[in-house]
This record gives C-alpha cells, structure tokens and sequence, in this order.
C-alpha cells in the first residue's frame, strides 16, 4: 500500500511539474491531484527537490514556465528585440522600451542580458512540449508515431516568425559569439536529444546509439526547414507532415534497398 502511496506521489508530481514547470508546482498542488494529505507526501519526500531526485528528472528543474504575466511579457518582448537587432546590438534598455518597463523591473526577473537571452531561447523553444512528450512511449501504438509527434514540435518552432529571426541569429552570430552556439546547443540540442533518446532506446538494436540516431533525425528534419524558410523556395515549399513522414521513411529503412 506504502509503495502505492508512493508511486502515486511521483507520478501526479512529474505530470504537474511537465505541465506547469517546477517553480509553479507546489506540494500542495501534488496533494491535491493525489488525493493526498500534504503530510502524507512529507513521510516519503523531505522536500519537492526530494521529489523530482526520485522521479530522476532534475533536468526539469531547470525549465520553469513561469505563470507570472509580466515575466511572459518580458520574454516575448524580448524574442521581438533579440529577433529584429540580433543579441550583440540589444541592450536591456531596448527591451525596456519595446515594453514600457523600468529597466529595475526587468532586473528582478533577469540578473542581465545573457541570462534573459538564454530564458528566451529556452522559453521559446519548445522544450515543455518535448518534455511533454516522455509520456508518449506508452501512450503511443508505435515508433513512426512516437517519431511523427517528436518531428511535429520541432517543426512548431518555425511556425512563429520571430522564432525563425531568433534561429537565424543563433546561426549567423555564432561565429562571433561561440557562447550563443554553445547556449543553443547544451539548453535545447543536448537536453531535447538525451531525453527523447532514452525514449528511443527500447525501440532499437543494442548497436545503435538511441542520442546519435535522435539527433540525426531532428537534424536532418531542421536543416531541410531551416534552409527552406532562410531561402524560400516558392516552387518547390514542402508541407510539415510530407518533410516528417518521408524523414522516417529515410531513418527507418534507408533509401538504398537492400538485396
């Protein structure tokens, strides 16, 4: 029953903590949706970061979706800034100005600019919807449905212009600035691979590297995208579900048939 109890706990606290993001999910919260006495949770866990250490996700610590309105407008005011000016010509004082804000109160929710550049990128790059998608290896009937959904919300991101100006300033400020390819890599590349290939592993051969064959995949999904939004190609504009189902083809089976 104790183990039950328990089981519970951490499944209703890993669903809240992907929905809501870690910041905004309180004990109370997980009692609730558990049905639980809050001092039920307290005889297995001394605190939420005792929760998250036992549902082993400490990556979800680190992406709160905050519910706060102005900290979300000051991200959006910021994706806006940063994809117009690009990161080494926008200061705080131009995102003060696009939203009508002291530069004090941006400085209670970002230390600086670096800090409110890595949120917007963090923020804005679909990482909750990814982390979302750890529930999917059960829920779903089969691998080209676990990939069709992993190649949906990475092709969500260029449905947003301002996030294909941010991709854009990732790319061409890199060489100038290696710590925003670096960013870029290690809080959405690196992260998003490592989680979705612990998801991928059951489904392949022990050969195969389930990270490696993730980020194949994904990139060979964003680098046809990404080359067809920077340099449209009115004549030949492939649709989201045509690009993901034929890049599963390719992953699956390959294009060379086999004797």
């Amino acid at each position: 029953m104790k183990n039950n109890t328990k089981a519970k706990i951490k499944k209703v606290a890993e669903e809240l903590i992907i929905k809501k993001g870690y910041r905004d999910t309180t004990v109370q919260d997980i009692a609730t949706s558990a049905k639980v006495a809050v001092g039920t949770i307290y005889r297995y866990y001394k605190s939420k970061d005792d929760i998250l250490m036992d549902i082993g996700r400490l990556d979800l610590k680190d992406v709160s979706y905050s519910q706060d309105i102005r900290r979300k407008e000051i991200i959006e005011a910021a994706l806006n800034v940063f994809g117009t000016k690009g990161y080494s010509r926008t200061n705080i004082e131009d995102i003060t100005n696009e939203i009508g804000m002291s530069k004090g109160a941006i400085y209670q929710y970002f230390k600086n600019k670096e800090e409110l550049f890595i949120s917007t990128i963090r923020e804005t790059s679909q990482m909750q919807l990814l982390f979302k998608l750890t529930k999917l290896e059960q829920e779903t009937a089969s691998i080209e449905e676990f990939l069709v959904e992993i190649g949906m919300v990475f092709l969500s991101v260029f449905e947003d212009p301002r996030k294909i100006k941010l991709m854009r300033i990732i790319i061409g400020e890199t060489p100038n600035f290696p710590e925003i390819g670096e960013l870029f890599y290690h809080e959405v590349v690196e992260k998003a691979s490592e989680q979705i290939g612990k998801m991928l592993k059951p489904h392949v051969s022990s050969e195969i590297d389930p990270v490696l064959s993730i980020r194949l995949f994904i990139g060979s999904i964003w680098s046809f995208v990404i080359f067809q939004e920077m340099v449209p190609m009115k004549d030949r504009k492939y649709e989201n579900e045509a690009i993901i189902q034929h890049a599963i083809r390719v992953f699956q089976h390959g294009i060379i048939p086999t004797a």
